[in-house]
């Protein structure tokens, strides 16, 4: 599998730190930092049963 390869590749050249949650979130901002919902995120919820996923992100970001 291409993954594979790729993922081991990498475990050859990266340096893996254990650390405890905190830590590994102290910088990452998808974790240490909400950001706003989307304004059509009601509408997108509201409307899954009547259009497809792709209908719902071309309306909500239209």
């Amino acid at each position: 599998m291409l993954f594979d390869r790729a993922s081991a590749l990498w475990r050859e050249q990266l340096e893996l730190i254990a650390m405890d949650f905190a830590k590994g979130a102290e910088y990452n901002l998808a974790v240490s930092k909400s950001l706003p919902l989307h304004s059509q995120r009601a509408f997108f919820f509201e409307q899954l049963d009547a259009y497809t996923l792709k209908e719902l992100a071309e309306r909500c970001l239209e």
